[in-house]
């Protein structure tokens, strides 16, 4: 996700095993923040990943030439 006042963000990568979640009641051991999702629509789930490899690496947008934004 890159901001776009600061034109600076992260992409992440994760390799592992996943599946769907379609109730928030079957996330048994999923407690806190972590397990409510960020935003809610009509026939949202949720996935879950075991993760066996993460990486990530910060990305800046460049402006065009001529915006001094």
């Amino acid at each position: 996700m890159i901001d776009p006042a600061t034109r600076v963000g992260w992409t992440v990568l994760t390799v592992g095993r996943a599946w769907l979640v379609p109730e928030a009641a079957d996330l048994v051991g999923f407690d806190g923040p972590a397990a409510a999702p960020w935003a809610t629509m009509p026939g949202d789930c949720y996935l879950v990943i075991d993760i066996g490899q993460i990486t990530g690496h910060r990305t800046t947008l460049l402006r065009p030439p001529g915006d001094t934004r």
